[in-house]
C-alpha cells in the first residue's frame, strides 16, 4: 500500500512501514505513526495524558538521529563542555566516540533500529488494532472486549527478540480501555500511567538483547550478520554467534564482559540521550545517565500523578530504584533492564501530562515524509527519461543520421558545444533558485578545488559505478562513442565548467549552463541510440539514463563529495554545504531531473526541492537498490584507477585504491574489485578509533595533499594530451586557482619556435 499522512495509521500502514528497507527513512515514518496513534488514543483516554506511543515517538526520533554516523555526536560535545574539559582532551573523546559508533558499518545504531522495528511491528500494530476496535465501540461492553483481549498475542521469540510476558501487554492495553470509560480525570491519569508502565516493561524486556549488542564495544563479534530481508515481516533480523550457549552475547570471558559493561556504563553516563520536546516544542536532549527534570505544572490545576493509587504505586515500586524521587532517577547502565525501567517509569510519571510531547510533526519532518522512496516508487522512475528528449534532439537538427552516429557526433565532432551555443534550448529557472547561494557554492569550490576533484574521482565516480544498471550504460556508450578515460576527463570538465566562478552564474549563455545542456543533449542522443540496440530494445524494461540514475549520480556529486571532504579533515560549514548542494540542484534541474517525481503531492516551487539530509536519504535508498557486483563496474573502476595511477609517482600508486576504500567503504569497494590497500590503508586508518584522535596521525590531513596533487596532475595531462576530449577547455584564470600550469596554452596557440635564428644560421652555413 502507499503510505500517506492524509489517513490514520492502521494495521496495514504499520505493515507497510515495517517493510520500508531504509532504516532511517523507516524510523521517521515510525515516529510519525506513533504521533498519529498517540493523538487518537489521547482523544479517548484524556487529552492531558501522553500514552506509551507518545513516548515511543521520540525514541524512534532519537534512534534515527543516531543513525547519522557520518557526524560527531553533538550531545557528547555539549557534555564535555559542561565538564570544562580542555579541547586537547574533549576533541579526541568526541572523535573516538564517532569512530566507535561507526564500527562494523554502524552496528550500534543499526541494531537499535532493528529493535525499534520489532517493537513497532508488535506493539505499534497492537495499538493500531486496539484503536480500530475502540473506534467501533459506542459504549463499554464487556463481551466484545473479552473476545478482543484474547486476540492480543505476543510475536514469536527469536535469539534477539526474547519471549516476554504477554499479560503485561494485555494488561497495559486493558488499562487504556478502562481509561476510555473513566470520567474522573485523576483516575483516568492513573490508568494511563499503569498502561504506560506495563507496555514499557513488556517492550523493554523483549529488546534487551539488542541493547547487549548495541552498547558493546565490539558489536560485530556478537552477531553473524546485520543485513535484513524486509520483504517478509517475520524474518529473523540478525543471527547471534554461539546462540544458546554461555558464549553468546559476550559471556565467554569475565574480563571482556566487565569491559563491555564498563563501556555501556560510560555511554550511559556521558553519551546516550533521549531527544524529545519537554521544555518546549523543540526537541532537547535528556541525558539517560542524569536525573530527570521536574515537570512544571503551571499549565495544570493540579498534578494528578503526585500521589498514586495503591495498585499503581505497587507497580511503580516494582521497577523504580530511586525511591520515587527524581533525584537519583538517572540510569547507571542502559544495558540492564532494571536500570532502564527505573529511568523509564520515572519519565512516564513526571512527563505524562506534558503537552509538549504531543506537539505536531515539524515542517522538516512533514516534507521528509512526502518523499517517495519505496521500491515501487523508485522503480517507476527507471521508466522515465527526459520529458524533453524529443524536443532536444529535434532542436539539434543534425540531419539524417542514425542514432549511433548522432551519439558519436556529440563526443567526436562539434555537436556538444557549438550547437548548444547556436541554438540555445532555454530551460526556465524555477522560483527556488538563489543566485547568491550559487555564488557561495562556487567560492567554496574555489577554496577546495582540487580536494573536491579528488573526492569526485576517488569517491563519487566509484560510488556511481557500484550501481550495476547505470554502469552498463556507461560501458556501452564508452564502447560505442568514446573511451572510458575520455569520459572521465569530460566529467572533470563538467565539474570545472559548473563550479568555477563565472560572472554569468548558471544563467543562459554562461559556460556552465552551456556545458550542462550539452551533457543533457548527449544523454538524449544516448537514449535514442540505446533504444535501437539490444538488450535495451526488447529485454530490459527501462529507459537508459533514467530519473533514478540521474538522481543517484547527483547524490554522488553532492553527498559523497561532502562526506569525502570531511574524511580529508576539511571542515565544511552547514552554509557552505547547503550552498554547494544548491548549485548542483540547479545543475540537476538543467540536466532534466524532475524533482516533483520524488514527492507524493505537488511541492511548493518556492522551496528548494531537497535538503542535504533528504539527499542523503535518496542516496541511501537508490544505492541500496542498485549496488551490485558487475563486470561493467569493474571495467570502469579499472580504467579510473589507471588514470589515477598514471598521475602519481610509482611509490604513491597504492594511494587511489586506499582512498576509494576510505571514501566509499569496503563493501562498495569490494563490489568494484578495488585492490586491497595494504600498508597504505593501515596508515590511512590511523590505528582505528584511538588513532583518529591523535593529531600526529591525522589520516585526513595526510591523505589530502596527496590526492590534491593527483587531481592536479590528471587535469594537466588532460589539458596537454587530450585537447580533443576537452574541446575549448576554458582555463582563463585557472593557473593560480587550480595550480594547473598547463604544458600548452590553448588560449593563444603559437607555432613552435625555430631551433636557431636566421642570422646564426647564415654564419654557420658552408656557403
Amino acid at each position: 500500500m502507499g503510505l500517506t499522512t492524509e489517513s490514520p495509521i492502521d494495521t496495514d500502514a504499520v505493515e507497510a512501514i515495517c517493510c520500508l528497507p531504509d532504516d532511517l527513512y523507516r524510523l521517521r515514518w515510525v515516529s510519525y505513526a506513533y504521533y498519529d496513534l498517540s493523538t487518537r488514543l489521547s482523544a479517548k483516554v484524556g487529552e492531558n495524558n501522553a500514552t506509551w506511543p507518545a513516548f515511543a515517538r521520540w525514541s524512534a526520533y532519537t534512534i534515527s538521529e543516531s543513525l547519522r554516523v557520518d557526524r560527531v555526536n553533538p550531545r557528547l560535545k555539549e557534555v564535555l563542555r559542561q565538564h570544562a574539559l580542555p579541547d586537547g582532551v574533549a576533541g579526541p573523546l568526541v572523535e573516538i566516540q564517532k569512530r566507535m559508533r561507526s564500527l562494523d558499518d554502524g552496528a550500534m545504531p543499526t541494531v537499535l533500529a532493528l529493535g525499534n522495528r520489532m517493537v513497532f511491528h508488535e506493539v505499534g500494530w497492537t495499538i493500531a488494532h486496539f484503536l480500530e476496535f475502540l473506534e467501533r465501540q459506542d459504549d463499554r461492553n464487556p463481551e466484545p472486549w473479552a473476545a478482543y483481549e484474547g486476540c492480543i498475542q505476543p510475536f514469536e521469540a527469536t535469539d534477539f527478540f526474547r519471549s516476554g510476558y504477554a499479560e503485561w501487554l494485555r494488561d497495559g492495553v486493558h488499562a487504556y480501555y478502562d481509561a476510555c470509560w473513566e470520567n474522573d480525570p485523576a483516575k483516568k491519569a492513573q490508568l494511563v500511567l499503569r498502561g504506560n508502565i506495563l507496555i514499557g516493561a513488556y517492550e523493554q524486556w523483549r529488546v534487551n538483547s539488542f541493547f547487549d549488542v548495541a552498547l558493546d564495544f565490539n558489536p560485530g563479534s556478537l552477531i553473524r550478520e546485520l543485513r535484513v530481508r524486509h520483504d517478509e515481516i517475520g524474518t529473523r533480523p540478525v543471527g547471534v554467534r554461539h546462540g544458546g550457549t554461555r558464549r553468546a552475547l559476550r559471556h565467554q570471558w569475565a574480563l571482556l564482559d566487565w569491559l563491555a559493561d564498563a563501556y555501556a556504563a560510560f555511554l550511559t553516563r556521558f553519551v546516550l540521550t533521549w531527544d524529545a520536546a519537554l521544555d518546549s516544542e523543540k526537541p532537547t536532549a535528556l541525558r539517560l545517565g542524569c536525573d530527570l527534570p521536574s515537570r512544571r505544572q503551571a499549565a495544570l490545576t493540579e498534578n494528578t500523578l503526585e500521589t498514586l493509587d495503591d495498585d499503581v504505586q505497587r507497580l511503580f515500586d516494582t521497577f523504580d530504584r530511586s525511591g520515587g524521587e527524581l533525584r537519583g532517577s538517572g540510569a547507571r547502565n542502559w544495558r540492564r533492564f532494571t536500570d532502564r525501567m527505573s529511568f523509564i517509569v520515572n519519565l512516564f510519571r513526571s512527563q505524562q501530562q506534558n503537552p509538549n510531547l504531543r506537539v505536531a510533526p515539524f515542517f522538516k519532518e512533514k516534507r521528509l515524509l512526502e518523499l517517495r522512496l519505496n521500491d515501487e516508487d523508485l522503480q517507476a522512475l527507471r521508466k522515465i527519461g527526459d520529458p524533453r528528449d524529443e524536443e532536444l534532439v529535434a532542436r539539434m537538427d543534425l540531419g539524417e543520421v542514425d542514432a549511433e552516429h548522432l551519439a558519436r557526433d556529440f563526443v567526436q565532432r562539434k555537436a556538444p558545444y557549438d550547437i548548444m551555443r547556436e541554438r540555445q534550448l532555454q530551460i526556465a529557472y524555477p522560483d527556488w533558485v538563489d543566485p547568491a547561494k550559487i555564488a557561495q557554492g562556487r567560492e567554496f569550490f574555489k577554496e577546495h578545488s582540487m580536494e573536491i576533484a579528488a573526492a569526485l574521482f576517488a569517491g563519487s565516480l566509484p560510488k556511481a559505478y557500484t550501481a550495476a544498471k547505470g554502469a552498463r550504460v556507461l560501458v556501452t556508450t564508452a564502447e560505442l562513442v568514446s573511451d572510458v578515460s575520455r569520459r572521465i576527463a569530460e566529467t572533470g570538465r563538467l565539474l570545472l565548467d559548473v563550479m568555477l566562478p563565472d560572472d554569468a552564474g548558471l544563467e543562459p549563455g554562461s559556460r556552465g549552463y552551456t556545458t550542462v545542456l550539452a551533457v543533457r543533449g548527449f544523454h538524449s542522443a544516448i537514449r535514442k541510440m540505446l533504444a535501437e540496440h539490444e538488450p535495451w530494445k526488447t529485454e530490459w524494461d527501462e529507459t537508459p539514463i533514467n530519473q533514478e540514475d540521474l538522481l543517484g549520480t547527483l547524490t554522488t556529486f553532492t553527498v559523497i563529495v561532502i562526506e569525502s571532504l570531511e574524511k580529508m579533515d576539511i571542515v565544511v560549514s552547514d552554509a557552505d554545504r547547503d550552498a554547494y548542494l544548491h548549485t548542483w540542484l540547479v545543475v540537476g534541474h538543467l540536466l532534466g531531473i524532475d524533482y516533483d517525481l520524488l514527492r507524493r503531492h505537488p511541492f511548493n516551487q518556492d522551496l528548494e526541492p531537497l535538503t542535504y539530509f533528504e539527499m542523503q536519504l535518496v542516496r541511501d535508498s537508490i544505492f541500496r537498490r542498485q549496488a551490485a557486483p558487475s563486470a561493467s563496474g569493474e571495467i570502469l573502476t579499472r580504467a579510473l584507477l589507471a588514470v589515477q595511477e598514471s598521475a602519481l609517482p610509482r611509490a604513491l600508486r597504492p594511494l587511489p585504491p586506499a582512498a576509494i576504500r576510505r571514501f566509499i567503504g569496503d563493501d562498495a569497494a569490494d563490489l568494484l574489485g578495488v585492490p586491497p590497500a595494504g600498508p597504505v590503508r593501515v596508515l590511512l586508518g590511523a590505528l582505528g578509533p584511538v588513532g583518529s584522535a591523535v593529531d600526529w596521525i591525522a589520516q585526513g590531513r595526510l591523505l589530502r595533499p596527496r590526492l590534491a596533487d593527483m587531481s592536479t596532475q590528471m587535469f594537466r595531462q588532460w589539458v596537454a594530451e587530450q585537447p580533443g576530449a576537452l574541446r575549448e577547455w576554458a582555463i582563463d584564470g585557472l593557473d593560480s586557482e587550480l595550480r594547473l600550469n598547463p604544458v600548452i596554452d590553448l588560449r593563444d596557440p603559437k607555432p613552435d619556435p625555430p631551433l636557431w635564428n636566421e642570422e646564426s644560421a647564415r654564419l654557420q652555413s658552408p656557403a
